[in-house]
């Protein structure tokens, strides 16, 4: 499966998870490229953002900048592409 159907496809399912637990929180799920989606994540506009790659350092200290704590948690990695 290419990871940028996966991406989507689990920040879905986790919002229909969370609206199954707690119905009156609004969950917006949207798709946007990493570069952008981590640009609002650091910008407080969004609460949680998924990538397709692990996190640079580049982009960690954007966030510790911004005073962000925040947790990287893998949850599959694309061996077939690994050697990219």
């Amino acid at each position: 499966m290419n990871t940028f159907l996966l991406i989507p496809l689990l920040s879905v399912l986790i919002a229909g998870q969370l609206g199954a637990v707690a119905p009156k929180v609004r969950v917006t799920v949207g798709v946007s490229s990493l570069g952008g989606g981590f640009k609002t994540f650091i910008n407080h506009e969004v609460d949680m953002s998924d990538a397709a790659r692990s996190i640079k350092m580049s982009d960690i200290d954007k966030a510790v900048a911004a005073g962000i704590e925040f947790i990287e948690l893998p949850v599959a990695y694309d061996i077939e592409n690994a050697d990219k």
